[in-house]
């Protein structure tokens, strides 16, 4: 008995299927194709349900948008999809929604931005930081009067209301940058930016980014270092740290940090110079795609010691004293040049005259010495007469 109910059951069940494929295969497309932007990235698409179809149970719809391929049931004549549209991930001026039942005939809907497109910014990057995006960019147009407005990506009411506008964009230090602190519940969480003017927009997801860690280095024992690491984000198991180190000027070596950590120890040499880079990886588990920053400035710890420091000082100090003795040397030798160097007349002044006519080899000229006369006491002679001399003799 139960076996024949089951058996007559599966007969009136495989009937309707029956009369419901060939009603489906029958049926027209859906009609009445229309969109309702509800803001700059949500769009709401609906249909009515194909005139063919006489039951009152569900219909399974098959869609497409853009490249979004889904899936929908509904009880309801009027079917209705919600989803978010970017202009720069547009391959045209029009999107293209495509709707149909099973095998039935395709229903299309082409349909533009809810302004004409156009590529506004530049360069816009959100770094993140605890529950905020630090994010920057640069006007393709300086002389447009740019309205940055963003929210969290989503299509609730709830989502679609919580838009906040970038009212006074601040500088970033380059004159044509502009940065925007945008406040979200998560800073991981994805968010949405739309940039408008009177007759166009820019839409696009966040293009994430996020900033390397802090470094921090100390001794311990006087035979170890300690690098400490400072993430920009207070989600320390989310990501890991690649730290890049040489000492005594060798080539860097490469390790990164375990899930969680934030310190690195090295052994330390006192007679060597350490330097240390490091970036962030934010791993994929908190955020799809993961993350990677660029490399931090470096920080450098100890001096590099000189083997022949001390030999080096001398032969400075050796240099500077021979370099004075030389200069003192020379100094001498210009003011008492004269003893050293007497000065030799000039040939000149005695063979002038000569060449005047002055024949006289005895008149002094030009510098030639001229002796100076020593005093000489006169001598007198006196005649003696010869009765003096006579006299003398006898």
């Amino acid at each position: 008995m139960t076996s024949l109910v089951l058996f007559h059951f599966a007969l009136f069940s495989m009937g309707i299927m029956a009369t419901f494929k060939d009603q489906t295969e029958s049926a027209g497309p859906p009609t009445e194709l229309k969109r309702k932007w509800l803001d700059p990235i949500t769009v709401e698409l609906s249909w009515m349900k194909p005139g063919g179809l006489s039951h009152n149970g569900d219909v399974n719809y098959e869609f497409t948008v853009d490249k979004e391929v889904g899936k929908l049931r509904s009880q309801e004549n009027t079917g209705i999809y919600i989803t978010n549209l970017f202009t720069r991930e547009m391959d045209s001026k029009n999107w293209t929604f495509q709707v149909w039942i099973s095998n039935a005939k395709r229903a299309t809907l082409n349909f533009p931005p809810v302004k004409p497109k156009a590529e506004l910014v530049k360069n816009f990057k959100c770094f993140l930081n605890d529950r905020k995006l630090n994010c920057s960019w640069v006007p393709v147009d300086p002389s447009l009067n740019l309205t940055v407005r963003y929210r969290q990506c989503g299509k609730t009411d709830e989502l679609i209301k919580s838009v906040k506008t970038c009212e006074k964009p601040l500088s970033t230090g380059n004159p044509e940058r502009h940065q925007c602190i945008m406040t979200c519940n998560k800073s991981e969480d994805r968010t949405c930016i739309f940039v408008e003017t009177d007759n166009a927009v820019s839409s696009f997801k966040a293009p994430l980014a996020i900033d390397p860690p802090l470094l921090n280095v100390t001794v311990f024992d006087d035979d170890m270092l300690i690098l400490t690491l400072t993430p920009p984000l207070q989600k320390l198991d989310c990501m890991t740290f690649e730290v890049c180190h040489s000492r005594c000027n060798v080539h860097k070596e490469c390790r990164n940090t375990s899930q969680g950590f934030d310190t690195m120890n090295f052994t330390y040499d006192k007679a060597c110079r350490y330097e240390f880079q490091a970036k962030t990886n934010f791993l994929k588990h908190c955020l799809d795609p993961a993350l990677v920053s660029e490399m931090s400035a470096t920080i450098s710890y100890g001096v590099n010691a000189d083997p022949y420091r001390i030999l080096t000082i001398a032969a400075v100090f050796m240099s500077i004293i021979l370099s004075v003795c030389i200069i003192l040397l020379c100094y001498c030798f210009r003011k008492h040049r004269e003893i050293f160097w007497p000065s030799i007349p000039d040939p000149s002044v005695i063979f002038k005259p000569m060449m005047n006519g002055n024949n006289d080899p005895l008149t002094p000229g030009g510098n030639l010495y001229t002796p100076v006369p020593e005093p000489i006491d006169a001598c007198k002679i006196r005649l003696i007469s010869e009765n003096c001399i006579n006299q003398y003799t006898s």
